[in-house]
């Protein structure tokens, strides 16, 4: 069996009659918000790879979970999932894209797909809506690690499961933090640091805990594109070849540096898809990606489709009143008390303003004349942005991921899990958007 890693977190394991892709993104260079591409680019995609015997996908978001893919891919495909409560979001987009073969599996229950075939889902440790597995297949044994964040000790008890072949691992987690927080820069830079050395400390040890034959540094393959922002790639994570380059002399054999396009088979090793690689990790090849025309198209298109919003003032308030009222009744508020979130959404040409403030202990909505500085969170974006998330057009992470937002929290290292698992847990919101726009 051969095992191609096509970009980011889309895997293809084949073999004759055999198919299995893992988060399928084949169709568009980048996410959602079109700041965040992947890098190096895919060299080829659904034009190439039409059909597949199985899906497994680990989350919902679009670099995952991309839906001008699935749109061709066959409706009858099976697809597995980890079966989760909060997986709603996910299911409800394979349901609306009319897939008819979507299995939940329940975490850590060995699923056999068929005589050859096998799959174990894995829930992220903090709670996120993301999963990982291992898929086994006629004696060789593939982890799919995408985004998914483990304890040392759940990753020890997967390296018990089987011995793994070849293991796609997260290294670098890609988010706004730091660079979009309204810090001075010098915090910015130390925070920074502190958080690409953790990111590669629990990387080397989740490899070293997991014992793959051999690991891939995966899933942190993508940039922000734009003028003047590629000093912000690799400023807080690491690129594969440094996290490659900087591994402890013990796990050093294991790793390898694949590019889209690249085969690993258990008996040969890596067979490189190109021999000279056309794009590198530096701020030279970023800025030169950037300028392509097709890129700065794509670009300006896609800003232009987020203000294409017909939707007045009073509405606005209205529409994000509603959404962060229903968005009280999530019962992790019950574990946010003393925590208070200031949302501010302003655009001066369109003359659409809110600001709220949301008291998690009081479960109290108060809309403000002007901002306060009494707040623990401070979120600040613009209002056609928060409307196509609350459309469901844009993910939290991927405005996050994009710069889309600016961020401020007392203290600077007040950083509180369960408002990000609330926040993001709003995505799944189901609210009756349509009354306040006008077509």
């Amino acid at each position: 069996m051969q095992v191609q890693l096509i970009g980011h977190a889309t895997v293809l394991l084949k073999d004759k009659d055999f198919s299995f892709v893992c988060d399928p993104w084949l169709v568009g260079d980048y996410v959602n918000n079109c700041t965040v591409w992947q890098y190096p680019p895919r060299e080829f995609g659904i034009e190439k790879l039409k059909k597949f015997k199985y899906i497994y996908i680990s989350h919902d978001h679009e670099d995952h979970c991309n839906a001008q893919t699935l749109k061709k891919i066959n409706k009858k495909t099976p697809i597995f999932i980890l079966k989760f409560k909060e997986n709603r979001n996910l299911i409800r987009r394979l349901k609306e894209m009319k897939f008819t073969n979507v299995t939940e599996i329940d975490a850590w229950k060995k699923y056999r797909i068929d005589q050859d075939t096998s799959i174990t889902i894995f829930p992220s440790d903090q709670g996120f809506v993301d999963s990982s597995a291992l898929i086994e297949y006629k004696g060789q044994n593939i982890y799919h690690g995408n985004d998914c964040i483990l304890y040392p000790n759940t990753i020890k008890k997967i390296s018990k499961l089987a011995k793994i072949d070849i293991a796609f691992m997260p290294y670098a987690g890609f988010s706004g933090f730091p660079s979009s927080y309204e810090f001075s820069y010098k915090l910015k830079k130390r925070l920074a640091e502190k958080k690409k050395r953790e990111g590669l400390k629990s990387f080397y040890e989740a490899v070293k805990l997991l014992r793959p034959s051999k690991a891939v540094p995966a899933a942190g393959d993508l940039i922000i594109v734009g003028k003047g922002k590629a000093w912000i790639n690799y400023f807080d994570r690491a690129s594969p070849l440094e996290a490659i380059r900087k591994a402890p002399s013990k796990i050093k054999s294991r790793l390898i540096d694949m590019r889209p396009g690249d085969i690993f088979t258990k008996d040969k090793g890596i067979k490189k898809y190109r021999a000279v690689q056309k794009w590198k990790y530096n701020t030279k090849d970023q800025e030169k990606f950037y300028a392509q025309p097709h890129v700065k198209k794509e670009v300006e298109r896609y800003n232009n489709w987020i203000l294409n919003l017909n939707i007045n003032n009073i509405n606005f308030n209205d529409l994000v009143i509603e959404f962060f009222k229903k968005a009280l009744n999530k019962k992790i508020v019950n574990k946010l008390k003393n925590y208070k979130f200031q949302l501010i959404s302003k655009n001066v040409e369109r003359n659409l303003n809110i600001i709220l403030l949301i008291d998690f202990g009081k479960k109290k909505i108060t809309k403000l004349e002007k901002p306060t500085k009494k707040y623990t969170k401070k979120i600040i974006i613009d209002p056609f942005v928060l409307c196509r998330i609350i459309r469901h057009e844009i993910l939290w992470g991927d405005a996050y991921c994009g710069l889309f937002m600016k961020l401020h929290r007392k203290p600077s290292n007040n950083y509180n899990l369960n408002f990000w698992r609330w926040f993001y847990g709003t995505d799944e919101l189901k609210i009756n958007y349509s009354k306040y726009f006008r077509k």
